[in-house]
């Protein structure tokens, strides 16, 4: 089961008629990947469907990676060129098994294909028909979610290394389920997205995240306080999304200058309508991040078109497994310098250890978020969590001031 990747952006923002001619010269590169036996048909829109008649899995996976090989290569429509790519399904067939259960194993196959990033292929594994169970009950009460008060906004400190004050915090979103208790953001975030129902959730996070900026920035003295949210692929081709914020910040009063609206790398790349829209919403004062940075393939003439001022940095290159130290240091060196030469601000995610923090002070890194300060908390403790880490920032601080003194006497605290 094929089905092409972000097709009705191109419809959308190319039209129906260049949408077309896409599909037909994405026919002809599939029929000359399949063997005469094979059967290629169009069940729709932008899904096909394709027979492999004696092939056992090795040779299913073959065809579908020669597929996905020769679907990639650019095309020309008009005067714009783009990377067309597909998520395909594999599923074998069995005895007993219908005509119907082959083409919806494969179709769970594709889907899983979408979930895991698109451009891929996926073979279908039993456990996915429990796992579009879950999806099927998950969309459902997530409908319901909004209007029964279920869902909240956590919020995670951005600390700015130099000072060691809080500078701002991260909206997060989290779920609590009537019954299934937190429902983590990894489950539902993609049934959100998949259904559209991210676009009036993503309306009600970044209302209620620029009146909780508003509150946290009272309780900071009226010390500012960058109030980050994320935005989803979905809600940066909503063409509401420009006034959602603007009324937003109306509303609550927050300074457009306070907002930080976080999108990642790859939703950008090939992407005219994210880019112009990230455009339209950086026209309003609100500042743009990338977050997420260096897991993408952003060029650097390509970025400095865009209207970016922060580069988050992904958490892989703070911590895991991923990199062994040596590729660590020098990917951080790499990011943090480029965010310093393209006046870019560099904030780094998933800071847990005093090591990781004075290795990115080294760099020149300049700001973090991390268990090492807190981890995402509701508002009431957030506003705490940002006092007494300013107040431990300020005492650090004097302390430095005095040692560096000419007469500096020794104190005990």
């Amino acid at each position: 089961f094929c089905d092409l990747d972000d097709f009705k952006t191109v419809n959308d923002t190319l039209g129906h008629a260049l949408g077309d001619e896409l599909l037909s010269i994405i026919t002809k590169r599939m029929s000359a990947v399949i063997r005469d036996g094979d059967t290629l048909a169009r069940l729709g829109g932008d899904e096909f469907a394709i027979l492999l008649e004696d092939a056992d899995l090795d040779k299913a996976t073959a065809v579908a990676e020669r597929m996905l090989s020769v679907i990639s290569y650019e095309v020309k429509l008009s005067d714009r060129t783009i990377f067309p790519s597909m998520s395909i399904g594999i599923a074998p067939a069995a005895e007993g098994i219908t005509t119907d259960e082959l083409l919806r194993n494969a179709d769970l196959a594709m889907y899983s294909s979408k979930r895991s990033g698109k451009g891929r292929s996926t073979v279908f594994q039993d456990r996915m028909h429990s796992k579009a169970s879950e999806f099927l009950s998950l969309q459902s009460d997530l409908r319901n979610a909004l209007e029964n008060d279920e869902l909240r906004l956590h919020y995670q400190a951005t600390v700015d290394l130099g000072t060691g004050a809080v500078e701002g915090v991260e909206a997060l979103l989290r779920w609590v389920h009537p019954v299934l208790g937190d429902v983590t953001p990894d489950r539902f975030i993609p049934v959100a997205e998949a259904t559209g129902l991210i676009v009036p959730i993503g309306r009600w996070v970044i209302g209620e995240a620029c009146r909780a900026g508003v509150e946290l920035q009272d309780a900071n003295n009226g010390e500012p306080l960058l109030m980050h949210v994320n935005l989803s692929p979905q809600q940066l081709r909503d063409p509401t999304i420009v006034s959602i914020v603007k009324e937003a910040l109306e509303q609550s009063g927050l300074a457009p200058e306070l907002l930080v609206l976080e999108v990642t790398e790859g939703v950008l790349l090939d992407n005219e309508v994210a880019v112009e829209r990230l455009h339209e919403l950086h026209a309003l004062g609100v500042l743009m991040a990338i977050d997420d940075f260096g897991t993408g393939y952003t060029s650097i003439n390509y970025l400095q078109g865009l209207p970016v001022q922060i580069l988050k940095i992904d958490r892989s290159f703070i911590s895991g497994d991923a990199l062994d130290p040596s590729q660590r240091n020098a990917f951080l060196s790499a990011i943090v310098g480029l965010a310093k030469n393209l006046n870019l601000r560099s904030v780094a995610e998933g800071i847990e250890e005093e090591s990781q923090l004075t290795r990115l002070k080294e760099l020149g890194c300049d700001a973090g978020q991390g268990f090492l300060w807190t981890a995402a908390t509701t508002l009431s403790v957030a506003r705490d969590t940002i006092m007494k880490i300013n107040a431990e920032g300020e005492l650090e601080h004097a302390i430095q001031v005095i040692e560096g003194h000419a007469e500096y006497v020794r104190l005990t605290i």
